[in-house]
């Protein structure tokens, strides 16, 4: 994954007179997005065409909370106050195999633990 923050409506806050961006975003276009928003609130986020899966993931005790299905493109979200991380993972279309006169219907699962494990820290430590 690369950070993408273009992708994400930066959230920004000022302090001092500067601003500041609040939302983070790091990507394998098309595949699956890990957006980090420090604060919360709302925004939008670009995603390549497709079908996603959305899911809120609150980074201080790791619960997941599965929010459905979204079309690509721009998609509006809206977080409670706080640092969340959202995940967009892209939805294959399911796809048919031929073997020995079988028919195996094979789809794609979730992301890997490890791009939800600690995700605040990881997109912390690309934007500091």
């Amino acid at each position: 994954m690369e950070p993408h923050n273009e992708i994400v409506t930066p959230g920004e806050v000022t302090l001092e007179g500067e601003a500041w961006r609040t939302n983070f975003a790091l990507a394998r276009r098309g595949k699956v997005y890990l957006i980090y928003s420090l604060h919360g609130g709302s925004g939008t986020a670009t995603l390549e065409p497709g079908q996603y899966s959305a899911a809120r993931v609150d980074p201080r005790d790791g619960t997941r909370t599965e929010l459905g299905t979204v079309a690509g493109g721009t998609v509006h979200f809206s977080l409670p106050p706080g640092d969340w991380v959202l995940i967009y993972t892209g939805l294959r279309k399911s796809w048919l195999r031929e073997n020995k006169n079988q028919s195996v219907l094979a789809c794609t699962g979730s992301p890997p633990p490890e791009l939800v494990a600690g995700a605040s820290r990881v997109a912390r430590r690309f934007w500091r």
